[in-house]
C-alpha cells in the first residue's frame, strides 16, 4: 500500500532530477572558475605554472608590438615561475594576421631584458606542425623571437617573449 502523503508523479521526479542536475552543473562550473582563475596572463590552473588563453593586450604589452585590428589568437600561453604576481617566465602566442595591416613596434616590451639570441627551431617546428610554410625569422634577440609565415593564404605570426634571470 502506497503512502498518500508523498505522491510520486513523473513530473515531480523530472523536476527534482532537473534541479539536482542544475545544482551539479553550478558546483562544477564554480569549481572550474576557482581552480582556473582568469587574470592578466590568461586562464591559469592553480596547481600548474602554465596559463592558456593569454589576452591580446598582455601579448602586446610584454612584446612591445601592436597587432593590426582583426588579428586572431590561435594559441597562447604563459608560464609563471614560482609565486604568482611576479613577471612570467615567458609569454607566447600564434596569431593569424588580417590580410591588411602591419605589426608595429610601439615600445620596449616588458619582456625584453635579455641580450643575445635564442634557438628558434622549436618555434619553427611549432609553426610547421600547425601547417605554416615559408617561415622566416623576423626577430631573434633581446629575449624575443618573432617568426612569420603563411598558411592557406593567411599571414601567420609566432611571438615568444622570454625572461632570463
Amino acid at each position: 500500500m502506497r503512502d498518500a502523503s508523498f505522491p510520486r508523479s513523473p513530473l515531480r521526479r523530472g523536476v527534482v532530477a532537473a534541479l539536482v542536475a542544475l545544482l551539479l552543473v553550478a558546483v562544477a562550473f564554480g569549481g572550474y572558475r576557482v581552480l582556473n582563475p582568469r587574470g592578466e596572463l590568461g586562464t591559469c590552473f592553480v596547481l600548474s605554472d602554465t596559463c592558456r588563453s593569454v589576452p591580446m593586450s598582455t601579448i602586446e604589452r610584454y612584446s612591445g608590438l601592436q597587432f593590426p585590428p582583426g588579428t586572431r589568437t590561435e594559441q597562447s600561453m604563459a608560464r609563471i615561475p614560482g609565486v604568482v604576481g611576479f613577471r612570467p617566465a615567458f609569454v607566447s602566442a600564434v596569431l593569424q594576421l588580417p590580410p591588411q595591416g602591419a605589426v608595429q613596434v610601439v615600445g620596449y616590451g616588458l619582456g625584453l631584458d635579455w641580450d643575445g639570441q635564442a634557438d628558434a627551431s622549436p618555434y619553427e617546428q611549432q609553426l610547421r606542425a600547425a601547417g605554416v610554410t615559408r617561415i622566416r625569422i623576423d626577430t631573434n634577440g633581446d629575449g624575443m623571437i618573432v617568426l612569420t609565415g603563411r598558411r592557406d593564404g593567411q599571414r601567420m605570426l609566432l611571438v615568444y617573449v622570454n625572461y632570463h634571470d
